[in-house]
Order: C-alpha cells, then structure tokens, then sequence
C-alpha cells in the first residue's frame, strides 16, 4: 500500500511526545548503566596499576580502586598535593613495571565491559522500540513496559545485530577489495575505476541499508526472528525505497534543524548565564537528542506499519500479533 511521510512523521512526533514516561526511563536507566561501566573502568584501570606494580592481578576490582586512591592520597601529600608529581614519582621508584600484565589486565577489563556496552545498547534499543511501537499503534503503555520489552526481544535483537554485522562487513569487502586492487596494480586507468567502483559501491551501499533499515521495527512489530525480520524489511520497502530514504532525509532535516538551533540558543545562553548556561545547552542538547531517537523509531514503525497493514502491527489493548508482556 502507498505510505503516507507526513503521517509516519506525525506518528513519530506523537509517540516522542507522549511517550515521555519512556523516554525518562530510558534516560535513567541509560545514565545508571554508563555510571556503573565507569565504576568499572576505573576499577580496570586501578586493577592494572596493581598488577604493574605488585605483578599479581588485585583480587577485587573495587579492592583496588580503594588501594590505589588511598596509595595515591598518601604520595600527593608527601608531594605538596601534586598528584602528577606522586604519580610520575611513583613510577619513577618502580623500575620492575609489570607492563606486559598490566596491559593484559587492562584489555581483558576492557573487552568485558566492551561486551557489557554493546548489551546493554542493544537492551536499550530493543526496549524503546517494543515502547514506541505501542505508542505509535495507539496505546497507552505503562512504563514498567519498557524493562518488559526490552526483557523480551533482547536476544534476537542482539542476534539482528550480529547479523547486521557480519552483513555489514562482506558488503564493505567486496565493496572496498577490488578498489584497492585495481588502484595498486592497474596504475592511473586503475586509480580512475577505483574511484567509480568506490562511488558506485557507496551508492550501493546506502540502498541496502536504507532496504534493511526497518529490521528492528519488523522484529518487534510482527514478533519475527532476525532473519526473517531482514526479509520483511526487504518486503517492506520493495517499490518505496524512495520513500523510505526521504523518510530518513525529513528526519535528518528536522533533526539537525532542532540540535542546531538548540547550540546557537545554548551560545547565547553561555555568554549571558555562564556556567549555568552550560548545563542548561547540555540538558536541552540531551532532551533532543532522546527525544529525537524515540521520534525516529516512531517514523520507522508507522512506515513499517503502513506497508503492512495486513499484519494489523501491535493491538493497543491486546495481543493480535502474539506479543504480550
């Protein structure tokens, strides 16, 4: 069926606007997440410096946080208060580093909570789009559903992740290989085809992804697997691509229109309030930025929902599509 932009643009403004239980969920649990991977962090590093210095891996991260502020308290104060001169004569003092530890340590630490980011990113997405959808089909939804939705589509959208990834990475293959071949071993004639094959694989490019864009909303909306959810959003932009790229492009406009009107207010806010302006930039820039992602999963799922209107999408007050929380 013909999709309406002005109406997937209106649903998504709708849904950021009365979604904003959602969207504070989102913030709060997003911003507790992120605090708890920087305890972490420092925890990581503070356990490397242990195990550089002493040569055996600390046997709490938090131990170690707390051993190495207090071993850095004490030295800034033997120091007049320069912690840069307790540190570098700290060092200086150790000449048995244990860099080689240290640095497996830090990039152990640094995979988990590498891995520990992406999860919880992905929660994130999948329980603002299970949110957005009900708003968009026109429910009310309470905001304990949020932490369902995100609870129940989880792992498939880790795996539709994944999938994207591994997708992602041959395209960018044979999208890049061959150019780089021809412009080493074909001289200027080379150089020239790979410039066309590099301009005509990036066009190629942003039609698949921009015919893939809707896998999250067909996954949540029809309760599909990432596979399938791929091939529905394939399904779903057959003859729209047009649509469904200017849909990306109006929302880019507005975006870009609001986060740059919203600097040019916070430049003016800064030079009359201050340091008070700058939290005010910060928290407006924030609120936009949140804002807009609730918008743009509404646009998404009303566009989705359009072209495939036979699946009914989500029941405001049941469960036609097999989705309950």
């Amino acid at each position: 069926m013909s999709v309406s932009l002005a109406k997937a643009f209106d649903d998504g403004v709708d849904a950021a606007r009365r979604g904003w239980r959602g969207v504070v969920c989102y913030v709060l649990v997003k911003w507790a997440f992120v605090g708890c991977l920087g305890v972490l962090f420092l925890g990581t590093v503070a356990a490397a410096l242990w195990t550089g210095f002493n040569k055996a891996v600390p046997a709490s991260l938090i131990g170690s946080i707390h051993k190495l502020l207090s071993s850095l308290r004490e030295a800034a104060a033997s120091h007049g208060g320069d912690t840069s001169s307790a540190l570098s004569a700290a060092f200086q003092g150790q000449p048995a580093f244990h860099w080689g530890g240290a640095l497996a340590v830090f990039f152990a630490g640094g995979a988990v909570l590498l891995c520990l980011g992406l999860a919880g990113h992905v929660w994130g997405e999948a329980a603002k789009a299970s949110y957005v959808a009900r708003l968009v089909s026109g429910g009310s939804p309470r905001w304990m559903e949020f932490f369902a939705g995100g609870n129940r589509f989880f792992w498939r959208s880790l795996r539709l992740l994944g999938l994207y990834a591994v997708l992602t990475l041959l395209l960018m293959i044979a999208w890049i290989a061959p150019a780089a071949v021809l412009g080493i071993t074909a001289g200027k004639a080379g150089v020239a085809a790979a410039v066309f094959w590099i301009a005509a694989g990036l066009v190629a490019l942003v039609y698949v992804m921009t015919r893939w864009s809707f896998g999250l909303s067909s996954l949540v909306v029809s309760d599909l697997s990432p596979r399938e959810s791929l091939r529905r959003s394939w399904s779903a932009t057959r003859g729209a691509f047009w649509r469904a790229f200017g849909l990306f492009a109006l929302y880019l406009a507005a975006f870009c229109g609001l986060e740059i009107g919203c600097l040019l207010a916070g430049w003016l806010l800064i030079r009359s309030l201050g340091a008070a302006g700058v939290v005010l930039t910060q928290i407006t820039v924030y609120g936009v930025n949140y804002f807009g992602g609730f918008a743009l999963y509404g646009m998404l799922i009303s566009f989705y929902m359009q072209r495939t209107e036979s699946d009914g999408g989500f029941d405001p007050e049941g469960d036609s599509t097999g989705i309950s929380f």
